[in-house]
């Protein structure tokens, strides 16, 4: 639960330092049109919106992947390999600290295999619950049918 609600707190911060951008753009936006230079956005955007942008969208990207790789370590299920060039994305943007980050096919197939362990433990705790359900409730039958064997003798 703890890796759960950190991993919305980053995505949070994200989302916040993406709306902060966003204010700026349309600042810049703004600007450039009280300038009459329809440029001035652009210019903005290629010089720093752009790198922030990018970063911003590596980030989310490997804040999914570790969260994914967290609840695999959790469930202790294998995680890909770091030498597999197929499960790995190291398009990582130079200007932004080196992260490796999962494929959309390997988050894919990670999450795949997150689900079919679940079920599989769910599974077990439903069957353990229908044995116990039901040995309850054969139980409380053999109760009643005593209690009124019991009343049924005292009364003659």
């Amino acid at each position: 639960m703890f890796n759960w609600l950190s991993y919305r707190i980053r995505l949070y911060k994200l989302n916040f330092q993406q709306w902060k951008y966003d204010r700026e753009a349309g600042r810049q936006f703004k600007l450039g049109k009280k300038k009459n230079d329809p440029e001035f956005a652009d210019n903005w955007y290629d010089s720093v919106g752009h790198y922030e942008y990018e970063e911003l969208a590596w980030k989310r990207k490997a804040l999914a992947s570790q969260s994914l790789i967290n609840e695999a370590d959790s469930l202790h299920l294998p995680r890909p390999q770091y030498n597999d060039k197929d499960k790995w994305d190291s398009n990582c943007p130079e200007h932004v600290e080196r992260t490796l980050a999962l494929t959309p096919e390997a988050m894919t197939e990670l999450r795949t295999t997150i689900r079919k362990e679940k079920r599989e433990r769910r599974e077990t705790v439903e069957w353990w619950v229908k044995i116990i359900g039901g040995l309850i409730t054969i139980g409380t039958g053999l109760v009643g049918a005593l209690i009124g064997l019991v009343s049924v003798w005292k009364n003659k």
